[in-house]
């Protein structure tokens, strides 16, 4: 039997922000990537850790993790400092990831 009122949403704070989202979306919403899927093809790849491990699309990111994102010639490890319920704003994304660490990555010579 349901209970009246508005349903909530599952893994969320009280203020309604969740505490916990697929990498996926998490890196769409604080615009790490610039689209979802990249972030999936990425995954797939093994471009993408969280915590030091290779990580799918589907897992979980909470505050605290390390995320490692590898794309183009660049490496990046940002801290999660909260989760967006939905996209935010360039200037509001430092209240989100935090950029612990950046490094120029040479290129493959293929030797």
């Amino acid at each position: 039997m349901r209970s009246g009122g508005k349903n909530k949403q599952a893994g969320a704070d009280p203020t309604g922000q969740p505490d916990v989202s697929r990498l996926d979306k998490f890196l769409k919403n604080v615009g790490i990537v610039s689209r979802r899927a990249l972030a999936q093809e990425a995954c797939r790849r093994g471009l993408i850790l969280v915590d030091g491990r290779p990580a799918k699309a589907s897992t979980s990111v909470r505050a605290g993790n390390v995320v490692e994102v590898r794309l183009g010639m660049s490496l990046r490890r940002w801290r999660v400092k909260d989760i967006p319920s939905r996209p935010v704003a360039r200037a509001s994304r430092a209240s989100y990831v935090e950029l612990m660490a950046e490094e120029a990555l040479e290129p493959y010579n293929g030797a």
